[in-house]
């Protein structure tokens, strides 16, 4: 992929260049947490100030649809204001 042809890519195909899906790894422990609160039933929502296509590109390489319900979650699709501190979290929630 040319500089130039970076342009004309959607966030998703630019990703998916640039990052080797075979060196992405959880931290080490995180799927064994992850899998203890959703045996709980612990409610657990993606929250991030990015674009919902990062976020795609994301659950599909880890799979996070194991234990999240993507439709809860909160990205930037401008309808947020932005803010910091857990002013995602709680949108999450409610």
């Amino acid at each position: 992929m040319y500089i130039k042809s970076l342009f004309r890519r959607t966030n998703k195909e630019i990703l998916t260049y640039f990052i080797s899906k075979d060196e992405l790894k959880l931290t080490k422990g995180l799927t064994d947490i992850l899998n203890q609160l959703k045996k709980s039933e612990t409610p657990m929502a993606i929250a991030s100030a990015t674009v919902k296509e990062n976020v795609e590109f994301y659950v599909g390489v880890f799979h996070l649809d194991r234990w999240f319900n993507f439709d809860k979650g909160t990205f930037d699709d401008g309808s947020f204001p932005r803010q910091t501190g857990t002013g995602y979290l709680y949108h999450c929630i409610e």
